[in-house]
């Protein structure tokens, strides 16, 4: 198993036997949520999303090209990953979510450090 895989079981909170089931069941897609929304130097919504053929992704809520108006896939150790519709809208509202509780929570410390001075 390699290095990345391992750090996404730690992040996700799987067990190899976890990863694999989603991985290979061929019956059901599914997909793992991780958000960080406390403020800090990263606030992070990532999804480890499995097609249940092989197929792997990570999904984060940000995008370097279009920043909040976008989100990034990854395939992890995989050529490709079917994503049904259901899903990607899941996904989608998941991902906006974050970015409008991360804008509050932005929001809130500047006006937090704006009351201190």
């Amino acid at each position: 198993m390699s290095n990345k895989i391992k750090e996404l079981l730690n992040k996700f909170n799987l067990t190899e036997e976890e990863y694999e089931e989603a991985r290979y069941n061929l019956t059901t897609s599914n997909y793992y949520l991780y958000e960080e929304i406390e403020f800090s130097d990263v606030l992070e919504c990532s999804i480890l999303y499995f097609d249940s053929d092989d197929g792997v992704a990570i999904i984060k809520a940000t995008a370097e090209i279009f920043e909040e108006e976008g989100f990034s896939i990854e395939l992890i150790d995989c050529k490709y990953c079917d994503i049904r519709y259901k899903d990607m809208k899941e996904i989608i509202n998941i991902c906006e979510n974050f970015e409008i509780l991360a804008d509050k929570l932005i929001q809130k410390e500047i006006e937090k450090e704006f009351d201190r001075t």
